[in-house]
């Protein structure tokens, strides 16, 4: 029997925890929002170069997201990267149980493959043993046959 309840955390507690794991990402985008908004602002009142100006922090901040989403994302490939990695020690507790599975898996798969690849090659050096035997007869046949 499962006592274990999934718990399910709210949107605003989400928004959070990716707030905390990625600061910068949002702070871009408020940057960027903040940028778009002053950019209207210059629009509406005709001051072009100031509209201008704000335009440009807007492409500047928006750049600085993009490239903070992406050095987040290869942060987290390479957790990701590094938590496939580690091999759960000796009595791992049964939360570890499907990694444990899928290792035993993995090697399981590796030996299956080593052994068809021994196969092949006992396949192989037979097959040249008899080619060599075969070359071999016939040579011995081609010079008696020139006596």
């Amino acid at each position: 029997m499962d006592t274990h309840t999934p718990t399910y955390e709210t949107t605003w507690a989400k928004y959070s925890r990716k707030f905390k794991e990625q600061p910068l990402i949002p702070l871009g985008v408020l940057a960027t929002c903040v940028a778009f908004a002053g950019a209207s602002r210059q629009m509406r009142a005709g001051n072009k170069e100031s509209f201008n100006r704000w335009l440009r922090f807007r492409v500047i901040a928006q750049g600085f997201t993009v490239a903070a989403a992406v050095v987040g994302g290869w942060q987290l490939a390479q957790e990701r990267k590094e938590a496939r990695r580690v091999v759960p020690p000796h009595g791992a507790s049964d939360s570890d149980a499907p990694r444990i599975d899928e290792i035993g898996l993995r090697r399981e798969k590796e030996e299956a493959e080593r052994r068809r690849f021994e196969a092949r090659l006992k396949e192989a050096e037979e097959a040249h043993r008899i080619e060599v035997e075969v070359e071999k007869r016939m040579k011995q046949m081609k010079e008696k046959g020139q006596e």
